[in-house]
């Protein structure tokens, strides 16, 4: 894992070869991804959970004991509610990882255990949509992006692109409060754009608005 900076409070992290995706903020307290296109680069940056946390879990092991239980939960779900991702989910096994947030390289689903047990106990169904967030990420192969103007216009066109398809879904299993906080931004770009992919999105974004500080 290749660790570099902490740019603008945005999470983000590379690991292995390919491309990355992790998380980043989308509209206040959302989530996003970050592309690396060249293999065992990318950056680094903490999620802000206070080593405090760690101590009042008690130890890492039984925290670890406990993500997965969570991540299991998150996938089950998502396999009982959306079985038509039954193939995807299949592909995608999730491990424990020092990344201090949730992140896919395209082959698999890496995590902080404390990251997933702070965010299951602040708001009960954000793993379950951060889990589906990362997989439809790898459905629609984001992280395969060759030659990108700006790369950061594609990392939160792409997260535009997965969050509407969540929101679209109207499952309350994978509600998030920053739904909410996304719809203005969303309404705008359906007045726009006519379909919302992250290709179209992030066109729009690079030539034809200028783009909301959503962060």
């Amino acid at each position: 894992l290749d660790k570099g900076v902490h740019v603008k409070g945005h999470v983000a992290v590379a690991i292995g070869d390919g491309g990355a995706l992790a998380l980043r903020p989308f509209a206040g307290d959302g989530v996003g991804v970050r592309l690396q296109g060249k293999a065992g680069g990318g950056h680094y940056g903490t999620c802000g959970i206070a080593e405090g946390a760690k101590g009042m879990l008690g130890s890492i092991e039984k925290a670890k004991e406990l993500a997965k239980e969570v991540m299991k939960i998150a996938r089950n779900t998502i396999l009982v509610k959306l079985r038509f991702l039954d193939i995807a989910i299949a592909e995608m096994d999730a491990s424990c990882f020092e990344i201090e947030t949730i992140a896919t390289n395209g082959r698999g689903i890496f995590y902080d255990p404390f990251y997933i047990l702070k965010s299951y106990n602040e708001e009960r169904y954000v793993v379950m949509r951060d889990y589906l967030h990362m997989l439809l990420h790898c459905v629609f192969r984001h992280n395969l992006i060759g030659s990108i103007l700006d790369t950061d216009l594609w990392d939160l066109a792409c997260d535009v692109a997965v969050e509407n398809i969540i929101n679209e879904l109207q499952e309350q299993s994978i509600f998030a409060k920053r739904q909410s906080k996304q719809l203005s931004e969303i309404t705008r770009l359906k007045s726009k754009v006519k379909y919302l992919t992250a290709e179209k999105i992030y066109n729009f974004y690079l030539f034809g608005s200028k783009v909301l500080n959503l962060a």
